[in-house]
């Protein structure tokens, strides 16, 4: 009988050691926003071997439905290279996952979420911003990706002491490593901007949802009727500043003032 015990007691050491399912523990994109055609690249984390060690992404939406799945991604566990002292700075240098994923066109413009199915709640979470139409679109909504990255700590340190290793902030920290976009206050705008544009009440607006780093580039909000700029927006460059003011600037200089700039956050910019 003890022999019987100590046989299944090793059996199932032997299936949970090699059959127990890939699960992700962290994770970043290549960029923080994409259009229509362009490639995304996954830096994964995972443990667990899985089924021949290939799991799933699923695309979540602001309004918590899951819009697409995409199949086959390695699951490898990976680590910070004991070379790289400064992970917060130089990104956590994890290697590319075997699969890419090209955005569909037919996708609307947003935040969305990445997460593994299966797991509820979802072990991680990674932010990607799909944006839209920029020479169509008459509403831009901007997502504070900076001010998120500013605030993780990813590798152990973000721009602020609080939650800095040895109390010390950095004064440089990359994207190229897990972000905590829940410190970014935007859930809610973007949940009712998900369930609200396009419809059937509202069927010429196309928004377009950009990210922080967006705004360096004017073309973005040029053709826009109304700009708005959602969350934290705490960190810009002098640039999206400048294209900033040059769109409330062109809206003043036109007949009917047909440009608009809405702000829905303080300590912004």
């Amino acid at each position: 009988m003890k022999i019987t015990f100590s046989f299944a007691i090793f059996l199932l050491y032997i299936i949970e050691g090699f059959a127990q399912p890939s699960v992700i523990i962290d994770g970043y994109t290549d960029k923080a926003s994409y259009r229509a055609g362009e490639t995304v690249s996954f830096f994964l984390n995972a443990v667990g071997t899985g089924s021949g060690g290939v799991g799933s992404l699923c695309l979540r939406a602001s309004n918590g439905a899951t819009i697409t799945c995409i199949n086959g991604i390695d699951m490898a566990q990976q680590s910070i290279s004991g070379s790289n002292t400064e992970p917060w700075k130089n990104g956590f240098g994890y290697s590319a996952s075997n699969v890419t994923w090209t955005i569909p066109s037919s996708i609307q413009s947003g935040h969305y979420i990445l997460y593994g199915p299966g797991t509820s709640p979802p072990g991680f979470e990674i932010p990607i911003i799909i944006k839209g139409d920029k020479n169509t679109a008459n509403i831009v909504v901007v997502c504070p990706t900076n001010t998120i990255n500013a605030y993780t700590n990813s590798g152990g340190k973000s721009l602020y002491d609080y939650n800095s290793s040895n109390g010390i902030q950095a004064t440089t920290v990359s994207f190229l490593r897990p972000q905590d976009y829940t410190g970014g206050l935007m859930t809610g705008f973007l949940k009712w901007l998900y369930n609200t544009y396009p419809s059937a009440s509202h069927p010429s607006a196309n928004v377009n949802v950009i990210s922080d780093l967006d705004m360096d580039d004017y073309s973005e909000i040029q053709n826009a009727k109304v700009l708005i700029v959602i969350g934290h927006s705490e960190y810009w460059s002098r640039q999206a500043r400048e294209n900033f003011d040059r769109f409330v600037d062109k809206g003043m200089d036109e007949v009917g003032h047909d440009r608009h700039a809405i702000i829905l956050s303080g300590n912004s910019f």
